[in-house]
């Protein structure tokens, strides 16, 4: 094989599972530039990305997978047997699974450079959320092997690493901020009276509190978007009808792409509550429509909402989020200049974060 870059991009789930989240979002965003650059690439995922929709993207192969959130695929093993000479660089997206584990296992059996991207699994706060006690197990078992032998772990942001040190030592790694995911408003837009959580509905997402601290007098109202959990979707609307909020608060079906843009500027704040945020992608995407942000603290990019004061960080607790309200009821209202999106469009160019990619996949 010459040395020219050939890519084998793995992840679990992908295009068309919008409901997943980010990182399909980014994986697509980073396939396009590849492509644009003219870099070989393949993408492989797993058969439970087409469970919502057929609709298979392009040059990406689906394998069938089993225990469901294990992804255990036998075809990614054959095909590893089969085709992983053609690459010289893998790109795993994932941890806590069969795809992305054996994957690990086989890049060291073919000595072939690996690059594992945990997109936040990894942290305190996730490990923490649920079944944590098998989480430490697989962490003992699979990932520790999985991180030291990989040629560099990404982290999205310099939390993320933080967070992910206190669970597991991470010596070789390079901190990678996500793609925009949305364009650049040109414009301020007429606001409305509404605040907007525009994200996955997941209990980490922590949007009962939302519900929970809305005050008996407030001009605005609350919209709540996305795609998610069913049950928790469900709980979410019985709380806002026992708290009578239902003309105050509204759940509504996701959107996607630039239908996202008209939606963030009319906000007066987007809200973000997650107990633990690697990055946190509408965070930037609210911000790059003039709209403030409240977050909290636990969240990767609490510090740029600090050095452009772009917001309010405030801690996860309901509390926190009355206290917020009572300002916004006073009008006490962040206003995000031309001057502060041009700064942060320049820190998220998208042609940097590809060559930062590039330039840890070609190092030596």
């Amino acid at each position: 094989m010459n040395n020219k870059l050939r890519i084998l991009i793995i992840t679990p789930t992908y295009l068309p599972a919008y409901h997943v989240g980010g990182p399909v979002f980014q994986i697509k965003k980073f396939s396009n530039l590849l492509k644009k650059k003219k870099i070989d690439y393949k993408i492989i995922t797993s058969t439970e990305s087409l469970i919502l929709s057929k609709k298979k993207e392009k040059n990406v192969l689906y394998f069938k997978s089993y225990f469901r959130n294990l992804y255990l695929s036998f075809s990614l093993i054959l095909f590893f047997i089969k085709n992983i000479k053609s690459y010289n660089k893998v790109y795993i997206v994932s941890c806590f699974n069969f795809f992305s584990t054996i994957s690990c296992f086989l890049c060291r059996i073919y000595k072939i450079d690996y690059f594992l991207s945990p997109r936040g699994s990894l942290m305190k706060g996730s490990i923490n959320i649920k079944n944590k006690f098998l989480k430490i197990i697989w962490i003992f078992f699979f990932e520790r092997q999985n991180i030291n032998y990989a040629k560099k772990i990404i982290f999205s942001s310099n939390f993320e690493k933080k967070e992910t040190n206190k669970v597991v030592e991470v010596k070789k790694f390079n901190i990678i901020q996500n793609f925009l995911q949305c364009s650049i408003a040109k414009n301020i837009k007429s606001k409305k009276n509404y605040l907007l959580y525009l994200g996955r509905i997941h209990p980490k997402k922590n949007i009962h509190k939302i519900i929970e601290a809305y005050p008996k007098k407030f001009d605005y109202k609350i919209k709540l978007i996305g795609p998610g959990n069913n049950d928790y979707i469900l709980q979410l609307k019985k709380l806002i009808s026992l708290k009578k909020l239902n003309n105050c608060i509204s759940i509504l079906k996701p959107v996607y792409n630039n239908s996202k843009n008209n939606i963030f500027a009319e906000a007066q704040y987007s809200i973000l509550l997650s107990e633990t945020e690697n990055f946190g992608n509408t965070i930037l995407e609210s911000i790059l429509n003039f709209t403030p942000v409240i977050i909290s603290k636990k969240t990767g990019l609490s510090n740029i909402i600090k050095k452009y004061k772009a917001g309010y960080i405030i801690n996860n607790s309901i509390k926190s989020l009355k206290n917020t309200f009572a300002k916004i009821q006073k009008k006490n209202i962040h206003k995000i200049s031309k001057n502060t999106i041009k700064r942060i469009a320049v820190i998220f160019d998208e042609n940097k974060i590809i060559n930062n990619y590039l330039k840890a996949f070609n190092a030596r």
